[in-house]
């Protein structure tokens, strides 16, 4: 009631103002309307004034030329008579024109038939003169009769005039008194309507004040709405860490247990607990989507994809269950129905599999029926009517009504019988409505239950997919050796793969990512395709599609991810994949994906029994997901502790880096990568929670580095336990504590075996074999003969440990750098390249060195085809010596020259064998740091080497050399080999210098503890 009084007030006063405003309106246009007309007869006054003035004046005029011509008569005169009379004349008549007037119309016409008869007399005057000039009297009473006419027209032009003024006094002061009259009433309505308005004003402020208490009253109302909102949401997102960690846990040991020897009643136990916990595993998953949808985080996504392989993919789901069962699935599609669509694939599958789900959970024999048809279509959209019907236990019809509502099911009893939650139906419900589609149910108790809903689609209007390409590439895998593609970026997890698969007999080929899958697709069959779905240059989501639509292949795709988010198999399955297995991988479920898709048990089983290991009691790691995968293989336990002790520390750097840069996509790859990488050594329970939030999380930057900080400090005592473990084998270095460098590419580099020494025939027929022959470990006798005559010291020590990567690698890069076993180096890149064999990063150091600290025309002349090759590309040199003396004061060593003629000699051996001619590179005095830089962006390095030189040998600063040119084009994640080569240099001057510039740009370094340096 009080709102109505409030809203009458408000409205009488608002009609009330309108009025008064109106009358104002009215009143001060009524004075405006006079003031105008007074204006526009002042004008006319105006107006008539001046024309009686300038006809008074002409007038005068008329009297002076009509003298002169009487007087004079001459012809001039006369033309002068004239045209004073034509001005009269013209006077008279623009008193016509000019306007409305407040004299008498009267007057005015008394006024212009006085001065016609003035004309007239006028040119009598004149004209009798001119035929009688004699006529003297007759001219004299002419004259009078003028002189009283021009009398006349002056009294009357005179009376007009005042009769126009009195008359527009009168108007003026009219219109003042109406101005006045209207500015008092607009005074009395302003404050009238002043009035009002503070009294409106006064009654609104009263009703905000008990409005906002009203909306403070509610804010509470909702801040503690949406605190309980919060408290719910929270609670099931720690739901799906808290519960889903144990849960899979209990499902990993429960199969670790299965696989061995139980009594029946143990065995019967063990298989209760384990599906117990599948399913609570899937009410979880219940639990979150119905979360997402209450909480409107349910977003429906508008994609292509393929509805022929959807269907296939989810009916292929059931396979197993529907055979164990008895029944069988039939699929109908309409004749007409498009094969490719754009709406939301992965909630499609979902409501597919929950209600076939459904069918074969309630169904004990007959047949399961999915039906696809269209249901209206226009230009550009499409609405389906999706079928699923069963022959199963039935549904009352009053019943029908309630199944779609949370947590309900039919029957009670049905609960107890079957299992579930009553869940499913109801986000089924709404991922239709989410989709602005409906649903509807038949049943009869006995007979079936049948269950349509329509959603609408986009249709597609890419390019088609080839159908001569859409055929089953599986070969006949009762013949033939299966043949497996793993799309996979982590070595681990490649590692992973290939040990399960190669132990049951199946070939394997690995793909680093999308491209390269696509690449091994074009030209290898594969029966099976297990693929990762977060990869570099192209993601699992990006491939699948690619191999569905672009390449047309119908091959079995297994998504493999570590998400642990409800409806990721769903989504993978909306992309055209067929099933999803989840990381760490188990074997009882790759079993499962080999058993439904490769149809035959003779690839599925090991001989391996589950293998313990009580000799260690770690802390941190846990080695029985390893010991279950390795079936007691120590080579593939060895191979997968030393790929974690390689890659940790490598992902531990960049995720602090990530966080250090806020680089947060990065910190979500690295994130989601470590993942695999953790599991092997059963850091999963430890490490999951916090690499899940991560990935996922929206988290502030303090949770991100307590996170961060949280997972380097497992990960640091895992790798103290990882060595302690490898150190069983005999072969872990303590350089595995540390950081590794992260070369961006494999590089070989070409070196002469020995300062100042031939290459003689056996070591040019030992490159020649390395070179062709990929086989390195046969090789190995050789490799020492070859190289047992070689001095000692320098390069002597080093080249008995050639790395295997100098006969792996085909491609040899033509730069090479200078080699700090010149005349009085210490031998430090022999130290490097052992620590980057022993750390296995794919960098085998061969070096050419040139000492050039010599005469520069000797140096160009011995070589000169090495400067040839640079100066095609435009670089510019800087002489190193004048005259035998560099010009930092340095003298050149005497010997040096000769050793010009060994290394010539080499080099050009080296490129008869390989091809490739090697080229000198050397940053600190051969070249101008432009050169540097063009050298850098024309060679495309990923690796460079600099002498750190300063101090009073030689006043060199690199720093400027290392910002300003070549690391302003070298690739990110080059490799930069610093030398510290003389025990007299201030090394450590220089590094402080260098370090702070390395670590602005990113990169990162690794301390050689095995090799300390030699110097102060």
């Amino acid at each position: 009631m009080r709102i109505r009084t409030l809203i009458f007030y408000i409205s009488a006063g608002f009609i009330a103002g309108i009025i008064m405003l109106l009358l104002a309106q009215y009143f001060t246009a009524g004075n405006v309307r006079e003031l105008i007309s007074g204006n526009e007869s002042l004008l006319a006054e105006y107006r008539l004034s001046n024309e009686l003035v300038r006809l008074q004046k002409d007038l005068l005029v008329l009297d002076n030329k009509t003298k002169a011509a009487v007087a004079t008569p001459d012809f001039n005169k006369v033309s002068e008579f004239e045209k004073a009379v034509d001005k009269v004349i013209e006077d008279n008549h623009g008193l016509d024109n000019a306007g409305d007037s407040v004299a008498s119309r009267a007057y005015m016409n008394q006024l212009r038939s006085l001065v016609n008869t003035k004309i007239e007399l006028s040119r009598e005057l004149v004209g009798s003169l001119q035929v009688s000039p004699q006529a003297a009297s007759q001219q004299a009473l002419s004259e009078y009769k003028a002189i009283r006419l021009t009398d006349q027209i002056t009294r009357l032009t005179h009376q007009i005039d005042t009769s126009g003024r009195t008359a527009l006094a009168a108007k003026v002061k009219l219109v003042d008194q109406s101005g006045q009259r209207v500015l008092r009433w607009n005074i009395f309505l302003t404050l009238l309507v002043l009035v009002l308005l503070i009294a409106v004003f006064l009654i609104i402020i009263s009703r905000m004040k008990k409005q906002a208490k009203l909306i403070g009253q509610l804010n509470t109302s909702e801040r503690k709405l949406k605190e309980a909102a919060l408290i719910k949401e929270n609670f099931l997102a720690n739901m799906s860490h808290e519960i889903r960690t144990p849960l899979n846990a209990i499902l990993g040991y429960t199969n670790l247990l299965q696989r061995k020897k139980l009594d029946d009643d143990a065995a019967l136990h063990v298989a209760t607990v384990h599906q117990s916990s599948e399913t609570l595993l899937s009410i979880v998953n219940d639990i979150l989507d119905l979360s997402k949808i209450e909480s409107g985080m349910m977003r429906i996504e508008h994609s292509p994809f393929i509805l022929s392989e959807l269907i296939h993919s989810v009916s292929m789901m059931f396979h197993q269950k529907i055979e164990e069962k008895g029944l069988t699935i039939h699929i109908n599609t309409g004749p007409d129905l498009p094969d490719t669509l754009v709406g939301d694939a992965t909630r499609l599958t979902q409501i597919l599999v929950n209600l076939i789900g459904n069918a074969v959970k309630f169904t004990m024999k007959g047949k399961i029926e999915l039906s696809v048809n269209i249901k209206n279509t226009s230009q550009d959209n499409i609405e389906l009517e999706f079928k699923v019907k069963d022959s199963g236990i039935g549904i009352e019809e009053e019943k029908l009504d309630t199944i779609f509502e949370r947590f309900r099911q039919a029957e009670d009893s049905t609960t107890r019988k079957f299992g579930g939650t009553g869940l499913g139906l109801s986000i089924v419900r709404d991922l239709v409505h989410l989709q602005n589609g409906s649903i509807q149910v038949k049943s009869k108790v006995g007979s079936g239950t049948e269950i349509s809903f329509f959603i609408p689609y986009q249709l597609y209007k890419g390019a088609p997919v080839p159908e001569q390409n859409k055929q089953l590439s599986q070969a006949d895998n009762i013949l033939n050796e299966p043949h497996i593609l793993v799309v996979e970026d982590n070595v681990i997890n490649q590692g992973l793969m290939v040990h399960l698969l190669k132990e049951r007999g199946i070939k394997v080929k690995i793909a680093g990512n999308g491209k390269q899958a696509l690449e091994a697709l074009q030209s290898e069959d594969f029966d099976i395709i297990f693929m990762d779905i977060q990869m570099p240059e192209m993601d699992g989501y990006t491939t699948s599609r690619e191999i569905r639509q672009t390449l047309g292949l119908t091959t079995p795709i297994i998504a493999m991810t570590a998400h642990a988010m409800a409806g990721e198999r769903e989504k993978c399955i909306s992309f055209g994949m067929n099933d999803h297995i989840s990381k760490p991988i188990r074997e009882s479920e790759l079993t499962r994906i080999l058993t439904t898709f490769l149809h035959n048990s003779t690839f599925l089983t090991t001989d391996n029994e589950l293998i313990t290991s009580e000799e260690f009691n770690f802390r941190v790691i846990n080695l029985t997901y390893m010991k279950e995968i390795s079936g007691g293989d120590a080579q593939y336990e060895k191979m997968v502790t030393e790929q974690f002790l390689d890659l940790i520390p490598a992902e531990l750097n960049a995720l602090e880096s990530a966080t250090t840069n806020k680089n947060f996509t990065e910190l979500k790859r690295t994130a989601h990568s470590m993942k695999t990488s953790v599991s092997i050594m059963g850091l999963v329970s430890l490490l999951d929670e916090d690499l899940d939030d991560l990935e996922n999380g929206e988290l502030s930057e303090s949770e991100i580095q307590q996170k961060v900080d949280h997972v380097t400090s497992i990960c640091q005592q895992a790798l103290i336990e990882a060595k302690t473990f490898y150190n069983q084998f005999n072969s872990l270095q303590e350089s595995h504590l540390m950081k590794p460098l992260l070369p961006g590419l494999t590089l070989l580099f070409i070196t002469r075996l020995c300062w100042a020494q031939p290459l003689d025939i056996q070591n040019e027929n030992f490159i020649r074999q390395l070179y062709k022959n990929p086989d390195y470990l046969e090789k190995k006798n050789q490799v020492d003969k070859a190289f047992a005559h070689t001095k000692p010291g320098n390069w002597g020590e080093f080249v008995k440990g050639v790395d295997e990567d100098i006969v792996t690698n085909k491609k040899i890069l033509a730069l090479t750098f200078d080699a700090c076993g010149g005349p009085h180096g210490s031998g430090y890149d022999s130290e490097l390249i052992d620590y980057l064999r022993k750390e296995q990063i794919p960098a085998t150091l061969f070096c050419s060195g040139k000492w050039i600290d010599t005469n520069y025309d000797t140096f160009l002349a011995l070589s000169k085809d090495n400067l040839f090759e640079i100066e095609n590309h435009g670089l510019n040199h800087k002489p190193c010596s004048v005259d035998g003396e560099s010009e930092y004061g340095i003298k050149g060593t005497a010997d040096v020259p000769d050793a010009f003629d060994e290394i010539e000699a080499n080099e050009r051996k080296i490129e008869t064998i390989t091809g490739r001619r090697p080229l000198f590179f050397r940053s600190s005095t051969a070249y101008t740091d432009e050169a540097c830089a063009k050298i850098a962006r024309v060679l495309d390095v990923t690796m460079i080497s600099f002498d750190v030189l300063s101090g009073d040998a030689v006043p060199f600063t690199p720093v400027k050399t290392i910002q300003e040119s070549v690391l302003q084009n070298v690739k990110p994640g080059a490799l930069i080999i610093m030398h510290f080569n003389h025990p007299e240099w201030n090394t450590y001057e220089s590094l402080s210098k260098i370090i702070p510039v390395l670590k602005a740009r990113g990169y990162t370094f690794a301390q050689l503890k095995d090799y300390p340096l030699k110097g102060k």
